[in-house]
């Protein structure tokens, strides 16, 4: 199986390869933004990562919907909750 069939693989083919199997449509892209911010932007100080939190919420989430409606997504990102 390819990585981006992993949906459709067994429970078992993905514990032997090791990897825990997390569903696209329960996470959304904040998790991952603040990972990225905690771990590779350690140089600044706490208040600028907040506004760099807050430059990606005020701007991601709309470029998504506007994304999903006129143009196309290679990987498919879920709608928000």
């Amino acid at each position: 199986f390819e990585v981006q069939d992993l949906a459709v693989a067994s429970p078992a083919t993905v514990s032997r390869c090791g990897m825990v199997y997390q569903p696209g449509d329960t996470i959304s892209w904040r998790p991952l933004v603040q990972t990225w911010i905690s771990t590779r932007l350690t140089w600044f100080s706490e208040e600028i990562t907040k506004h760099i939190m807050g430059f990606f919420e005020m701007i991601t989430e709309k470029a998504l919907i506007h994304l999903r409606k006129h143009g196309e997504q290679v990987i498919p990102t879920p709608e928000p909750n």
